[in-house]
């Protein structure tokens, strides 16, 4: 019975838990960046993908990304209208206060990287101009199914 009582438990827990960094602040409210089915002309660009068009009031906004695989590609970029504002860009795993990579854009105003994880991440555009406009997009590849690594458990 007791055993039952903490299954039921840490199941319930697992389903309220967000994916998105951790934080105790009220004051910071992610927005989730859906995917949608993206088709390419190319097939290797196929995947799931999120433009966003932002324009920026606060010195700081939250988004967060769910739903990875770490065989997944993910591309990731900014592209500010006004080049002369200065952003910070943080990629967040477990926490809003610890950055697990920071960035800044470029002269032309514009910022990309490539990365894998797995679960989700989030990430933080700091921008102190009052109000900014820039776009964001998010491209996730077709999971890998087939990466030519042979298998240890198998026969020769």
């Amino acid at each position: 019975m007791k055993i039952s009582i903490l299954v039921f438990f840490s199941c319930f827990i697992t389903i309220l838990t967000n994916a998105q960094p951790f934080t105790l602040n009220k004051n910071i409210k992610p927005v989730e960046l859906k995917l949608v089915p993206y088709k390419a002309k190319d097939s290797i660009w196929n995947g799931k993908i999120n433009i966003t068009t932002v324009a920026q009031k606060e010195d700081t906004l939250y988004y967060f990304v769910k739903g990875l695989s770490i065989y997944q590609p993910i591309y990731i970029s900014i592209a500010s209208q006004n080049p002369k504002h200065k952003y910070e860009i943080k990629l967040c795993k477990d926490n809003w206060k610890s950055a697990d990579r920071t960035a800044k854009l470029d002269a032309k105003g514009n910022w990309g990287m490539q990365f894998k994880t797995e679960g989700s991440f989030g990430l933080m555009v700091v921008c102190k101009e009052p109000l900014t406009n820039y776009k964001l997009l998010v491209w996730v590849g077709k999971e890998l199914k087939n990466i030519g690594i042979p298998s240890p458990f198998t026969k020769k």
